[in-house]
């Protein structure tokens, strides 16, 4: 039913629209003079504000302003560090000499200082030895006593001595020409006695027919001494 009902009302409107349009043409006639222009209208409201346009190019460059004062003199500023030792510069060239100085006047003498005190006593030495020690002296090529044979320059002696110390250093020499002439050196056994034999030459001053002094000093004092004689041929 309801569908019957839509059919029909379809057809009614579409039989209503043609005859309206066929009265509109037959009703058309020549277009009229037009009428007054109408007032203008109020203005309307503002529109919404657009988006912001793109930046625009950098503008040309303004001309320099004028120079301002002179500013206020800062403060000092703190002292730098000590720059680096420079190069030594070269010497001077010599000052010219001065001239000499007059003598000075000779002054008066001093008068004579007082006499110092005495000083004190020094302490007393050391006893000197009492022990006299004995020396003899052979041909140590011969049995002659005291006297040595000279052959070709030289000739040999041997030195006995007794007295001294157990143990004690010796030194023997002769006195040559006023000197002392080293023969030797011994160390005493223990009975004190010790025996040295030494070669004497004709080139030191032991000459044939000289009589020589012969000395033994031990290191503890101890000391003896007695003489040879040098000679070209024992007498047997």
């Amino acid at each position: 039913m309801t569908g019957l009902l839509r059919g029909k009302l379809k057809a009614f409107l579409l039989i209503g629209t043609t005859v309206a349009l066929m009265a509109a043409i037959a009703c058309q006639g020549d277009q009229g003079q037009a009428g007054p222009v109408g007032s203008v209208g109020s203005a309307g409201a503002a529109g919404a504000d657009g988006a912001d346009g793109a930046d625009g190019d950098d503008g040309s460059r303004g001309s320099s302003g004028s120079s301002g004062s002179t500013g206020v003199d800062g403060a000092d500023g703190a002292d730098g560090e000590d720059g680096a030792v420079g190069a030594r510069g070269s010497s001077g060239s010599a000052g010219s000499s001065g001239s000499t100085g007059t003598d000075g006047t000779d002054g008066t003498d001093g008068t004579d200082g007082a006499d110092g005190e005495d000083g004190a006593v020094g302490a007393d030495g050391a006893d000197g030895t009492t022990q006299i020690a004995g020396i003899v002296v052979f041909d140590a090529s011969g049995p002659s006593t005291g006297a040595a044979e000279i052959t070709s320059g030289s000739a040999s002696i041997t030195v006995i001595g007794g007295g001294f110390a157990a143990n004690e250093g010796i030194s023997i020499s002769a006195t040559v020409g006023g000197s002392d002439f080293l023969l030797g050196d011994a160390v005493a056994n223990s009975n004190g006695a010790f025996t040295v034999t030494a070669d004497v030459e004709t080139g030191d001053g032991f000459t044939a027919g000289g009589i020589f002094t012969i000395t033994a000093t031990g290191d503890e004092g101890n000391r003896g001494a007695s003489a040879f004689m040098v000679v070209n041929k024992v007498t047997g």
